[in-house]
């Protein structure tokens, strides 16, 4: 595994080098037992300081650090598989526990908790989904409204997708829903490419691999170009403008924990040229969205399998969690 190291770097040293220096120490003490148990180790520091020397920042305490710091830890985390939290009050670190746990990967908070990755691995199962259903409940008996819903698959894309078969129990429901996020976009404004962005954007910080393939595979074509999808999937946003990283930004703070959001967040989107009714109807999607890959997951629909061989291989390169596609 790729595993954090999470732990007091600058809190408490009121920007004193040789404490900062000294918490690092104490950061990387934990990197050998890591190693030794056949993981790898990663710190944020160790890519955040080379980033900031590399702008001509002069350390941590450079204004330039809060562009760099957090979000260095936060795209790192995106290619973690564990975290491990070491003591002491750091509001980095934290941080870090509530990214790890929205993506569902382990958090330790003692190197003997790590798991031994020489010891003998069990033989993982099959996820537990059925062919026929393509989640952990079986399809549904057929109704009107659900051979409606197949009906439109099969002639806009050929197949019955697996989510369909899920939503089969109540195709009324998902169609309120999708109703319900068209009207909360429908005065923003906002182009197909910007609301592909929103959605990969709080899909990857989810973990949610089936609407993460289904909108990179689409924003891949707003964009024309499948390098965008898969950067904001990443969390690198290389590609977009300003305004977009704003957004993108924000729908990964709703996302990850929305009561950790600030005024000063708020803010950020309006100098990015947001004006509160489009943010409010960005947030509103976004949330909507998340109701709509909270049900899947927690349901165990898996991508579709056919589908997911369309899509450009930067998409599927950068959708590396969830659950994996079926057929």
């Amino acid at each position: 595994m790729l595993i954090l190291i999470a732990g007091p770097y600058a809190s408490g040293t009121n920007g004193d080098p040789e404490l900062m220096a000294q918490n690092l120490r104490r950061l990387e003490e934990a990197a050998w037992p890591i190693f030794r148990a056949g993981h790898v180790p990663m710190i944020g520091e160790w890519v955040a300081l080379p980033v900031l020397s590399s702008a001509g920042a002069s350390g941590p305490t450079d204004p330039l650090a809060a562009e760099v710091m957090y979000p260095t830890a936060e795209r790192l985390l995106q290619h973690c598989d564990a975290v491990l939290r070491l003591t002491g009050e750091s509001r980095g670190a934290d941080q870090d526990v509530a990214i790890a746990r929205s993506r569902g990967i382990p958090v330790y908070y003692s190197i003997d908790e790590i798991p031994d990755a020489s010891a003998e691995a069990p033989v993982p199962e099959d996820e537990p989904a059925l062919e026929s259903g393509g989640s952990f409940l079986p399809e549904p008996p057929l109704t009107p409204a659900a051979q409606a819903l197949y009906d439109e698959d099969l002639a806009d894309d050929g197949f019955v997708w697996n989510l369909s078969r899920l939503w089969a129990y109540q195709p009324e429901t998902q169609q309120k829903l999708f109703d319900l996020m068209g009207d909360a976009i429908a005065s923003s404004g906002l182009s197909k490419r910007q609301r592909g962005i929103l959605v990969t954007a709080a899909a990857s910080t989810l973990g949610d691999s089936y609407c993460s393939l289904a909108w990179g595979g689409k924003l891949a074509k707003f964009a024309d170009d499948p390098a965008i999808p898969a950067a904001v999937l990443t969390g690198t946003d290389a590609g977009l403008t300003e305004q977009e990283a704003a957004m993108a930004a924000w729908a990964r703070l709703v996302a990850r924990d929305p009561n950790s959001t600030t005024p000063a967040d708020v803010e950020r989107l309006r100098a990015a040229g947001f004006d509160d009714a489009q943010i409010f109807a960005i947030t509103a999607f976004v949330a909507l969205r998340i109701a709509f890959s909270t049900v899947n997951d927690a349901l165990g629909a898996r991508p579709d399998g056919q589908f997911v061989a369309t899509l450009p291989t930067e998409v599927r390169e950068a959708v590396d969690y969830g659950r994996q596609p079926l057929g």
